[in-house]
């Protein structure tokens, strides 16, 4: 990517989110904490080679910087970091590595007018069956530096206790470019610019029984070819009583796009469900129907079992781009009670360019069955995770991917200056249209981590990947790492 395009991404991100960052005298909280870390990491398979595996010394420097900025009508949060890796003997290697994540929202006109904006940036695989480090670590293939962030106005009205509507429109762009080291290069994969225009209204407070909504929807995105869905939703809810609900929804889709059959795609859907909301603490959502040339089930379901555990189901199934679905996941990052940037699914740190596919340019129909399960004690904390994902091609030849994603952590508070994190992931490419497309890859990692000072930290740990794909070698890598930081 030429130089000019790289700058025109940042000072465009600098343009939009920069006007959005109050005032520190006029935020009721505004905290800036810059950081600095230094670790120095061995690994037994520096080039990720399935045999005459070479070892060597890492040293990563990695400067970080945490805002959160809080007001009545202002709220900001970024999370970013730029790492430097040094190799002792593999110099090519030698690079940085951006991970970072912000949003900044404005209501410029109380109850009226606002501004949000939001953006991502990190080192991602490009094909989930080929050669992954231990840690994220730069890399001597297989990677690329995904850049994407939305800008969304949004107009918000009140008709009285009868309905409410809200108009808003999204502008976004999604940039794949090179990480510079090793044999990385630029990936095969176009850059991506949307538009979004969305229109809704629903029902005020003087529904209680019969609740309903209308939306509609039109995206235009430019890429290698254009992909175009406009859609038209009305959505209702029969209250028969306290615990349960039944649902209903139809609504009309055009798609549009070269690697996409428009008339099987296109057309009236249609469903209807129950809604269960027994107490508080249990939510359960189910519609049947029919929508994108099949059957079409959704599912979201949110159980806390006591005080400690919290159980997330969620089932869906939609016809997108990646590049869409990027912006989509950067618009659902929100914020926990502390104030830290979050997946509202999982509670964890939110990662909106992560795919279990292979990276395209094309459109793609994709079901995506999603599972949280944390449990809580004095401490220690325990998260289960789970997704199974279904990728099918919209062309006049159907081809399915299927990827199976399921991980486990625990982290255990020894002392009050000391605790651990051990976590095993497993995923796994199960289905695809050539076994070439298949691989089973597990990852594990155990770290202690020690307060010197409120303010300067340590740790050690080991971290490992096996990557066996269906066909050719696998690569295993083990990995340890000792290192300090510190906060200002």
């Amino acid at each position: 990517m030429a130089k000019h395009d790289r700058w025109a991404l940042f000072l465009s991100s600098s343009a939009v989110i920069l006007p959005l960052i109050p005032n520190p005298s006029s935020a009721q909280i505004f905290q800036v904490t810059p950081s600095i870390g230094v670790e120095e990491k061995w690994t037994d398979n520096v080039l990720s080679t399935s045999s005459d595996q070479k070892a060597d010394f890492i040293t990563t420097v990695t400067p970080a910087i945490n805002i959160t900025g809080k007001g009545a009508r202002v709220n900001v949060g970024l999370d970013y970091s730029l790492a430097y890796d040094r190799y002792a003997a593999q110099n090519d290697l030698d690079g940085m590595r951006h991970q970072g994540v912000a949003m900044a929202g404005a209501e410029v006109i109380e109850d009226l007018f606002s501004v949000d904006a939001r953006g991502a940036i990190s080192e991602k695989l490009i094909n989930p069956t080929a050669a992954a480090t231990a840690d994220g670590r730069t890399a001597p293939s297989n990677q690329a530096r995904v850049a994407s962030y939305t800008l969304t106005p949004m107009l918000r009205h009140r008709f009285g206790s009868f309905a409410a509507a809200q108009a808003r429109y999204r502008h976004d762009e999604t940039k794949y470019l090179s990480t510079g080291s090793g044999s990385n290069t630029s990936p095969g994969i176009s850059d991506s610019v949307g538009d979004a225009q969305t229109v809704g209204v629903r029902s005020g407070d003087d529904f209680t029984q019969m609740l309903w909504s209308y939306e509609f929807e039109n995206v235009r995105r430019e890429a290698s070819t254009v992909f175009i869905q406009t859609s038209h939703t009305g959505h209702g809810e029969y209250r028969v009583n306290h615990d349960w609900g039944v649902l209903g929804h139809l609504g009309h889709d055009y798609l549009n796009n070269a690697t996409l059959d428009s008339d099987q795609y296109s057309g009236v859907f249609y469903g209807g469900g129950l809604h269960w909301t027994p107490s508080p603490r249990t939510d359960v959502a189910a519609e049947v129907g029919h929508r994108y040339d099949g059957v079409n089930v959704f599912v979201k379901a949110t159980q806390a079992i006591g005080e400690r555990t919290q159980l997330k189901l969620s089932h869906n199934t939609g016809v997108t781009t990646e590049a869409e679905s990027i912006a989509t996941s950067l618009n659902e990052i929100n914020r926990d009670p502390e104030g830290r940037l979050i997946d509202p699914f999982t509670g964890l740190a939110p990662d909106p360019t992560a795919s279990p596919f292979e990276r395209t340019d094309a459109a793609f129909k994709q079901t995506q069955t999603s599972l949280s399960v944390t449990h809580r004690l004095d401490r220690d904390t325990f998260m289960l995770t789970g997704s199974l994902a279904t990728r099918e091609s919209t062309g006049t030849v159907s081809n399915e991917t299927t990827a199976i994603d399921v991980g486990a952590s625990w982290t255990h508070q020894l002392t009050e200056l000391l605790s651990s994190t051990a976590a095993i992931s497993r995923s796994d490419i199960i289905e695809a249209p050539a076994d070439s497309g298949k691989v089973e890859r597990l990852r594990a990692s155990l770290a202690l981590n020690y307060a010197i000072t409120p303010t300067l930290s340590s740790h050690a740990g080991y971290w490992f990947v096996d990557s066996q794909p269906e066909t050719g070698n696998g690569v295993t890598e083990n990995l340890v790492a000792i290192g300090f930081r510190k906060q200002f």
